[in-house]
């Protein structure tokens, strides 16, 4: 499997965004990832621009993030397409050693 620079930076921002829906906030996401805030939210934000789509919804203060409808059909598709990814990896892995 031999991915792109453009695919594996969507697969990170899937990762991102996977995490804040998982964490309730970007920067509980971004400690998980090992990322500053201002990645998690640039991340996010290409990945809505990119979509053209509004994935969550941010309110003000120590409230959770929550999923927009649109957010709550990616975050499926999201999580099979990282299940499958890291089996492959893993696959991949093996067949090296």
């Amino acid at each position: 499997m031999n991915l792109t620079h453009e695919h594996a930076l969507r697969m990170r921002e899937l990762r991102t965004f996977a995490a804040i829906a998982e964490l309730g906030s970007f920067s509980a996401a971004a400690e998980a990832l090992d990322y500053t805030q201002s990645a998690v939210s640039h991340q996010i934000a290409n990945l809505e621009r990119t979509l053209g789509l509004r994935l969550l919804d941010r309110p003000r203060g120590a409230r959770r993030v929550t999923l927009t409808p649109h957010g709550e059909r990616l975050l499926a598709h999201a999580h099979a397409l990282l299940e499958r990814l890291e089996m492959a990896e893993a696959d991949m892995r093996a067949l090296a050693e």
